[in-house]
Order: C-alpha cells, then structure tokens, then sequence
C-alpha cells in the first residue's frame, strides 16, 4: 500500500515549465511539469492554461516548454512504451547522439523493448554512422571512434537489423549498410 502524496510533495517532483505568452497582451503564465511529462510532451496547454488568455480573452498564444535530457529511465520507459514518443517525427535524429550510445545499446539487448522501438534505435546507430562519414565532400571532423563503435554493435545485431527494412532510410541505408561487415 502507497502513502497519497501531498500537494506540495507533488509540485516538488515537477521540475520543468510549459509557458504560454498571449500575443495580444503578452500575458506570460507557467505550469510545472514532471521530467516524464516534459520529455514525452504529455500535456495539453489548452487543458492546463485554457483556451484563451485570462486577461484579454485572446486567444493566439505562443508557448515554449523545458525539454529535459534523455536519460536512462526515460529511454527505458520510451523503449517499453508503444504511447511515449521522444519526438513525433524522426525520434532515431534525437536518439542519434553520442551520450546516447549506452542507452541505445541497453535498450537495444533488453528482452521488454518493443520491436518497433528497437527498430529505431537502429536507425538512430545508422544515423550516427551517417554523420560521421564523409558524404558528398562535405568538410568537418567525423568522430571516427564513435562511427566505428556504431558499426560494430550494428555487426552485432545484423539478423535484427535485417528486420529492421524499410524503418531505416534508403539514404542513409546506401551509406552505411557498405561499412558493415559482409559474414
């Protein structure tokens, strides 16, 4: 059995702000929100602010709302999770960083990741790859050692990846599936 939390118990654990601006007044009002809120964008502005502005009944607004940094509870819960989305569209160019390496690896051998997350947690390999190697030219400093890494744990993982199919871009599947090992 759970003890209830109090209401400032509650407003503790929200870390994070949305805010809404009126474009016609430039009234500003706030509304905390949790780590897991913010990371998955699971809140409606409309509900926690209403559908116009209160001093002026406005009803253009701007808004803005702190994005917390993946970690590995976040990505853990994402991973296991067909409703959580680190962003709408093109959530493996988010994922596709360095510091994200581990996590993507962990959540990538867990037996509760759902396929189709770790479907894009391939593709954010492949991206990784895709930035680091020279394409068309184009000048800047690839990091090598992180390419390589993401090529190896892809030879790792080739029969998954090769369920993977079309969730990985032919772009990027045409520079990357070269560099992978043939056996």
């Amino acid at each position: 059995m759970s003890i209830p939390l109090t209401p400032r118990q509650l407003l503790s654990m929200k870390k994070y702000v949305v805010n809404r601006k009126c474009t016609d007044c430039g009234f500003e009002v706030n509304a905390p929100l949790t780590k897991r809120e913010a990371a998955f964008e699971l809140f409606d502005a409309t509900e926690l602010f209403g559908p116009t502005c209160v001093v002026c009944g406005g009803s253009k607004s701007t808004g803005s709302f702190t994005m917390p940094m993946l970690d590995e509870e976040l990505i853990t819960a994402w991973a296991q999770d067909e409703g959580l989305f680190v962003e709408r569209q093109d959530e493996e160019l988010i994922l596709a960083e360095g510091r994200y390496l581990e996590m993507i690896l962990g959540a990538l051998d867990s037996p509760l990741t759902l396929l189709h997350k770790k479907h894009v947690l391939l593709s954010a390999l492949c991206v990784i790859i895709y930035d680091n190697a020279v394409v068309d030219g184009k000048e800047w400093k690839p990091n090598n050692s992180l390419k390589q890494r993401a090529i190896d744990e892809l030879n790792k993982r080739k029969e998954l990846l090769a369920q993977a199919g079309d969730s990985i871009m032919d772009y990027i599947q045409k520079v990357v599936y070269p560099q992978l090992s043939k056996d």
